[in-house]
């Protein structure tokens, strides 16, 4: 779990494992905007250290905004 500094887009320090990085980003690629939501839901659920980051996306995804969040997802894949 690295902190990432981007003048554009402030990414979270924590964040989950790549597995999950990309199974979210398939889905925002997939247009599957609600089960993307679930899956943010339920790592907040199973743990709280990944809210801010799920928070994040959860905004962005209930605005249907799949450009940002594939741009993010990438950002974090990269970091990992």
């Amino acid at each position: 779990m690295e902190q990432i500094d981007n003048s554009d887009t402030s990414l979270c320090a924590v964040y989950p494992h790549a597995d999950i990085l990309n199974t979210m980003l398939e889905l925002t690629q997939r247009g599957r905007i609600r089960n993307l939501c679930d899956r943010l839901e339920e790592l907040m659920e199973d743990d709280e250290k990944y809210a801010p980051f799920a928070q994040a996306l959860l905004k962005l995804g209930r605005q249907f905004k799949l450009n940002d969040i594939e741009a993010m997802l990438c950002q974090y894949l990269e970091s990992s």
